[in-house]
């Protein structure tokens, strides 16, 4: 058990443990053994935990908090273990917080026939006074307690950690792969597996050395502009400064809304340094953050008559954020772009130093509005180009742990033969389920989409399927093929003779099976990772699907992670060296980044998907963790379902999430 922070950190990072675990591959069993951190909640008062979390100078402060803090501090708190230092609580098991209370002292409630207070319960059950206006906290089914007689348990935190504490965590993590090694190796000695009595008892024993095994290095495509070929400068990277787009974006109109109150002089250099060869913005307009801000953006986009409206926000705005893209992406229909400004970025743009920063608002810019900056070209693409191909990204996104949140559902597919233009569909479904529940309607969608503009069907789908576990394997390959299966006599007729071929490819992240690479073949400029292409088609492989590990980005900081591609459905029989140079080109296909990422650009697309179901969901949602979990699940759910509202339709067949 790591030791505790120091006292007044709320959930320092620390090295947590060593993970392992035991997993088959063909003609053996390894034991796969990792690193990894975590995050700790310290053993302390509830109040100075909660104080700390919202940075306040005292206890005191949170009687009187904004309707923002106590949402925060609810889904802060949500899930945490404590106990009650109340007399007869002691020795009780750790009970876990639903929810938080405002005032709990005023709240009344029925006992012995009568109406009284939690503050007079409390006085005369505990000799216990709530102070007035104090935070309380719901505990399981236990009733109310004031959040001054609960301590927390050292814990394990399980809920999302702010950036803040992510970024602290990165500095305990091992940098490089080298340090990273070693840690494990201390690690596996403190397993002590070699003086195991069980394992000796049995006549088992583990091999103490690092498994090798023998990978194999992908040529990268080369990167296709709209005036030249360039083949990548280093393995998985390129460059676009002085390039032009394969097929630029036309922007009729756009204007700019600025609630950041930018200085003029700076933000007018800021526009006109971003490149866009096209007519100057309508106006900027200049307002605040606490204005309507759809109010705002509406009046201006009407004025302009504006196909992209870039606004400029503060640089901490994440509801004016959701704001603007709830107006752009459901309520108007507009392209709009955000810019965090920052002093930072100020700083470069008065001194003209932000052309990287340009360059990937450009990226995304073009995407978004219909135009193809770049894309990858080798046999792979050439094979796909060659039938009319359709490239599907799907993903399930769940809420996080105690949220009463619905699981979002998204599927992305292709439209062009280059693979570079994708529209998504998505959805919500079922708390933590992982099948895509409406995967024939949003199949349905893609296939028609894609007939709209080619007057021909898909004569093969390639389905790369993100999130997974292995023991749904199977339960995907029969309800989600399944259900794909049942659009296709619609569409195809009943002749299975026309269907396409279909190929469905797991692509898992979450695991912890890592490279480390000779020093031959570690890439310098990657921080002593492997190069971009690296990858494992044998010694770990699976003993029953076909499958392979790619580590496709180039090496950044501390340990390039591979992604492992497991094919469930092979429909266009195609070798495991076609299908990983197929994965690998479509790593490049990502629009907003100018390097190879680590997997294939439509999974990624299918995240971000995910990623702004919160703009679909009315206001009315924004509490919603507040809510009492309803005993009819399908009630429940039809909530969220009629307080989501779909993508507009003049954004629908866009490149809008990027």
């Amino acid at each position: 058990m790591p030791s505790r922070p120091p006292p007044g950190t709320v959930g320092r990072p620390v090295a947590a443990q060593t993970n392992a675990s035991v997993r088959p591959t063909l003609g053996k069993i390894v034991v796969n053994v990792d690193v990894t951190i975590g995050v700790i909640l310290p053993a302390d008062n509830l109040e100075k935990i909660s104080a700390e979390f919202l940075r306040l100078r005292g206890i005191r402060e949170l009687g009187d908090l904004k309707e923002s803090s106590i949402k925060k501090l609810r889904l802060f708190l949500k899930g945490v273990k404590v106990d009650v230092e109340l007399p007869g609580h002691s020795g009780k098991r750790h009970k876990t917080i639903k929810d938080i209370v405002v005032d709990v002292g005023k709240i009344k409630f029925d006992k012995g026939g009568e109406r009284t207070s939690v503050a007079d319960h409390f006085a005369i059950a505990h000799r216990y006074t709530i102070r007035p206006g104090s935070l309380g906290v719901k505990l399981g089914s236990d009733g109310l307690f004031p959040m001054s007689a609960c301590k927390t348990i050292q814990q394990l935190y399980k809920n999302r950690s702010s950036p803040d504490v992510v970024r602290e965590a990165l500095e305990f993590f091992p940098r490089d792969p080298k340090q990273r090694l070693n840690a494990i190796t201390a690690g596996w000695q403190q397993l002590k597996y070699t003086q195991s009595p069980f394992l000796i008892g049995a006549g088992i024993s583990v091999n103490p050395q690092p498994l090798s095994v023998q990978g194999r290095l992908l040529p990268s495509p080369t990167i296709t502009f709209g005036d030249s070929q360039l083949a990548p400068q280093r393995q998985g990277t390129w460059d676009v400064m002085r390039r032009r787009f394969i097929k630029p974006a036309q922007i009729s109109a756009w204007t700019v809304v600025d609630f950041a109150n930018c200085d003029p002089t700076v933000l007018n250099r800021f526009i006109a340094d971003l490149g866009m060869s096209v007519i100057p913005p309508h106006n900027v307009v200049r307002s605040l953050p606490s204005s309507v801000i759809a109010q705002v953006l509406s009046t201006a986009g009407r004025a302009a008559n504006a196909t992209m409206i870039l606004v400029i926000l503060p640089e901490s705005a994440p509801d004016p954020y959701r704001e603007v893209k709830r107006f752009g992406d459901i309520t108007q229909g507009v392209v709009t772009q955000c810019v965090k400004w920052s002093r930072k970025l100020a700083s470069d743009a008065q001194q003209r130093r932000a052309n990287q920063y340009y360059n990937n608002l450009i990226l995304k810019i073009n995407a978004k509005l219909g135009g193809i900056n770049y894309m990858p070209k080798n046999q792979a693409m050439e094979y796909l180009k060659s039938t009319p191909t359709m490239v599907i990204g799907s993903d399930v996104s769940h809420p996080a742990p105690g949220s009463l949140l619905p699981s979002i559902s998204a599927l992305v597919a292709s439209v062009d033969e280059r693979l570079c233009k994708y529209t998504a569909s998505i959805r919500v479904q079922a708390s933590r389920t992982e099948i895509i529940q409406d995967l024939s309607e949003m199949f349905k969608i893609a296939l028609t989409t894609f007939y709209q503009m080619h007057k021909i069907y898909p004569k093969r789908i390639f389905v790369f399927r993100d999130g997974v576990s292995e023991g749904e394997f199977q339960t995907v390959l029969s309800k989600e093929v399944e259900a794909m299966k049942d659009v296709l006599p619609e569409t195809y007729g009943k002749n299975q003779a026309d269907w396409p071929e279909l190929t469905l490819i797991i692509v898992g992240k979450r695991h912890h099976f890592r490279f480390f690479g000779n020093a031959d073949a570690q890439d310098p400029r990657g921080n002593g990772n492997l190069y971009s292409g690296f990858v494992v088609d044998q010694d770990i492989i699976h003993p029953v699907y076909q499958d392979f590990y790619l580590q496709s980005q180039p090496g950044l900081k501390g340990t390039s992670r591979p992604s492992h591609y497991t094919v469930l459905r092979n429909g266009s029989n195609l070798s495991s060296d076609a299908l990983q140079e197929i994965a690998y080109a479509l790593c490049h296909c990502y629009s907003r980044a100018t390097r190879s990422v680590k997997i294939p650009a439509p999974v990624y697309y299918a995240d971000l998907v995910c990623r702004r179901a919160k703009f679909h969901f009315s206001d009315d949602v924004g509490s919603v963790d507040e809510m009492s979990v309803t005993s009819d699940e399908e009630q429940h759910l039809d909530y969220f379902k009629q307080h989501f509202s779909d993508i507009n339709t003049r954004v629908k067949n866009s490149m809008y999430f990027v």
